[in-house]
């Protein structure tokens, strides 16, 4: 198995620094030091180069330098922080996970000065969270320690499978060649999880023999004699249902697997063909790993190291510093520190019982004015720490100021506080009290007061011992507690002028109580501090303490602002094409007081409806009170142009006849229509008994538009034809004889018998020979005509003759 703990690993914390080298490294190149453990105060931000050395030439050219807290990291307590320097200005910080990049091209003496930039800074105070591992990577790699490997998440959309391992392999780090990923721990799947992004191919495999699911890249790759480690006999972790083959029907079976970073729970496997998925199956890259390999050179020595961060603890010794002769079983004592170990020795004294506890027993000798109790502590890693406390023995007894609050704020006035002083054994102690009471505990070392309300409290405690040899006694210098009046002041608030804005203000003024005063602001990082005001706030809740000479009162202030100012634009279209008659009218919400109107670039108005608007693109621009403006675009439409596209005629049928037509055909405007005619009263398209001449059509739309046009009424030219024979049998058909046309105008035709003599005589186009001769029928034979006519039509002047002969036939 290629997992192994290559370097010492605790479960503590781990920050790691990775510096990435160029790629043309050179062994023993880059060297970074650190001891083993360092003590560091956990109260203090901590910079790393105060136990981090680069220990490399100053003109080497770096990449960059990352710093990963990990294993013990917790986000809500630890972070690192990073004072920026010129010279490297790219640099991110993902505060979840604990990694700080600072990126670019610089020589190493610039990245020294930027280790000592970075800080590492933690609200944990006591052992274990605060104890932190460091490690220190020179790589442009993640570095795993429980493996003692390298990985990276190369993105590379929609990468095949077998490409995915192909490029992989063609990778190296410091000598150490890359492979497509193997993972054999749950630590080491979360690890990579937390590096990766969407679908990522690892060097699993079943292509070989299907449902035989095995590690084909990497040192697992050689086990079982080549054929690689199988997934089976180690850590796994499929989606459930996975792998399934899915789609037997496909043209590429599922052979190949992938991490996902979007399963639930996130970091699960599954199944695909090597061409990848589709949506959020489809490849987005590959993980490479490097490390593991029987021919990988030995880089860690030189590119890693790791330090233990041991957190110094705060304690001191408590017990009388004043006691009697010869007085027995006095307590002392420490803080119980996690993981440490205590070494006690006392001058003037024996210890009675405790060592190697946080607390001892004392038996006190004769009279001593240089006498004293000493403790060594060791954290059982690093951090020592040696303490002493003086102590008189005495009959005369000089006991301690009391300890316990010597300034009470107002808000803390109703509640009892505890006063107390290191108990000696066989003492009493009277207490004495002024603008106060002591309810519970007199005659004890501990006292339980009351006091009255504002101003100055006194208290101190008359200490009496009784041994064998001595009786003792002494009183305690007096505490004086300030108590203090109520500390008041005015908040003024100016809420967001705008929605969405960020010019809120917060002021504190008119404060009392006692000075100096101080206001401090919880703001998220919002905001800019100008002496006692917030300033340029948006939307949101934000809390200011006042101090009066330590004592505060907190309050969360909240600034609001206007409903968003929004709004839409409703048009009326233009009535007719071209015409400046639109209508807009802008109904608007939100903001604050009156709006003022800008429409189109105008002057400012309160009309809120505008007229007068012709077609196309508009705008207008909304203002409130405040000045908080909104600009609405809109349309102004308008209907087609109104067109008479044509208009047909029909011919009056005879000369200076009043039967012609017209007829309009319109488009565009809106409908119905209403038609105008010269010479008619017609108010439809079709208009009829029209002469000769020219004539004008008005065509009026549904919004009063107008269209107008003319066309000219023409006459026909009568066709002048005569039949070659008539039956006068009453049928109906063919019963008379003469022209073709019966449109008046000058005509005669004469009708003539087989022997020339004139039969029939007529002036008139309508009155036609009906085959009777003086009122009898004439017989059948054939007969000839004359006729002659002028026409005048479409004032032009027609005349013509015709003599001609046709058959009657009964």
């Amino acid at each position: 198995m290629k997992k192994r703990n290559c370097i010492s690993w605790t479960l503590y914390a781990t920050i790691a620094l990775l510096l990435f080298a160029p790629s043309t490294f050179a062994q023993n190149q880059f060297k970074v030091e650190s001891p083993p453990e360092y003590c560091y105060d956990p109260a203090q931000p901590l910079p790393l180069s105060d136990f981090v050395t680069l220990a490399s030439d100053d003109n080497i050219v770096l990449d960059g330098l990352q710093i990963v807290v990990s294993n013990n990291y917790d986000p809500d307590m630890d972070s690192l922080r990073f004072e920026t320097i010129d010279e490297i200005n790219d640099w991110n910080y993902n505060h979840n996970l604990g990694i700080l990049n600072l990126q670019g091209e610089a020589t190493m003496a610039i990245y020294k000065q930027a280790l000592s930039q970075i800080f590492f800074v933690t609200t944990s105070r006591l052992r274990p969270a605060a104890v932190k591992e460091i490690t220190v990577s020179l790589s442009n790699a993640d570095y795993y320690p429980l493996t003692g490997h390298f990985y990276q998440f190369f993105s590379d959309p929609g990468v095949p499978w077998n490409n995915a391992r192909t490029l992989a392999e063609s990778k190296s780090l410091f000598g150490l060649q890359g492979y497509l990923t193997t993972i054999t721990t749950t630590g080491e799947n979360q690890f990579i999880l937390d590096r990766v992004s969407g679908t990522a191919w690892i060097g699993a495999s079943d292509a070989a023999n299907d449902g035989d699911w095995r590690w084909v890249s990497g040192p697992e790759a050689l086990e079982n004699n080549g054929t690689g480690l199988r997934l089976n006999d180690g850590f796994r972790n499929w989606e459930n249902g996975e792998p399934n083959d899915c789609c037997s029907n496909q043209t590429h079976e599922e052979d190949y697997a992938h991490m996902m970073d979007w399963s639930s729970p996130p970091g699960k496997w599954n199944d695909l063909p090597n061409e990848g998925g589709s949506g959020q199956y489809a490849a987005t890259g590959y993980i490479v790993e490097y490390g593991g390999r029987a021919d990988d050179p030995n880089v860690v020595v030189d590119i890693i190291t790791t330090t233990l961060l041991d957190p110094a603890q705060s304690t001191e010794i408590t017990g009388p510093i004043s006691v009697c002769p010869n007085v027995e079983n006095i307590e002392y004592a420490v803080d119980q520190l996690e993981g440490y170990s205590y070494l006690w020795s006392v001058e003037g004294g024996v210890i009675a019982s405790g060592q190697g506890t946080a607390s001892i027993s004392v038996n006190w000798g004769v009279t001593n004015p240089l006498s004293r109790v000493r403790v060594e502590l060791n954290s059982g890693i690093i951090c020592t720490d040696v303490l002493e406390l003086p102590v008189i023995i005495n009959a005369q007894l000089m006991p301690t100021l009391p300890m316990g609050p010597d300034v009470i704020c107002f808000d803390q006035l109703p509640n009892v506080q505890t006063y107390s002083t290191s108990n000696s054994n066989g003492s009493t102690y009277d207490w004495h009290i002024t603008n106060g009471q002591i309810l519970n505990g007199n005659g004890t070392n501990i006292v339980e007061v009351l006091w009255d309300g504002p101003g100055t409290g006194e208290l101190y405690f008359i200490e009496s011992t009784t041994t064998s040899t001595d009786i003792c006694d002494g009183t305690s210098p007096t505490l004086l507690v300030d108590l203090r009046e109520e500390i008041t002041y005015d908040v003024v608030i100016t809420n967001v002028s705008c929605f969405g804005g960020s010019d809120g203000v917060i002021e504190i003024i008119n404060i009392s109580g006692k000075e100096p005063y101080n206001v401090s602001w919880f703001s998220r990082g919002l905001g800019v501090v100008n002496g006692n005001s917030l300033s340029g706030l948006p939307i949101g809740s934000y809390v200011v303490t006042v101090d009066a000479d330590g004592c505060s009162v907190m309050q969360t202030i909240t600034i609001a602002q206007p409903e968003e100012l929004q709004g839409t634009v409703q048009t009326i279209d233009a009535l007719c094409f071209g015409e400046a008659s639109g209508i807009a009218n802008a109904a608007i919400t939100g903001g604050t007081g009156a709006y003022t109107y800008r429409w189109n670039g105008g002057n400012p108005t309160v009309q809120s409806t505008v007229n007068n608007l012709p077609a196309g693109n508009h705008s207008v621009v909304v203002t409130d009170e405040n000045d908080c403006s909104l600009e609405l675009e809109f349309t102004v439409g308008e209907p087609p142009l109104l067109v008479i596209d044509e208009v047909i005629s029909t011919l009056v049928t005879c000369p200076e006849g009043s039967d012609g037509t017209l007829e309009a055909l319109v488009s565009g405007g809106t409908t119905p229509y209403t038609f105008s005619w010269e010479s008619s009263t017609s108010i439809d398209a079709l208009a009829t008994g029209f002469a000769k001449g020219t004539y004008e059509v008005t065509v009026t739309d549904a919004n009063g538009c107008i269209a107008t046009n003319s066309q000219e009424v023409e006459e026909a030219t009568p066709k002048i034809l005569f039949p070659t024979a008539f039956s006068p049998n009453g049928d109906g058909m063919n019963d008379t004889f003469g022209p073709s046309t019966f449109c008046p105008f000058q005509f005669t035709m004469t009708v003539y018998d087989r022997w020339g003599l004139p039969i029939f005589h007529t002036n008139d186009t309508a009155e036609q020979w009906d085959g009777t001769i003086d009122g009898s029928p004439a017989p059948m034979g054939n007969y000839t005509y004359a006729a002659a006519w002028v026409i005048v039509v479409n004032d032009v002047t027609i005349s013509d003759e015709k003599r001609d002969g046709f058959r009657l036939i009964r």
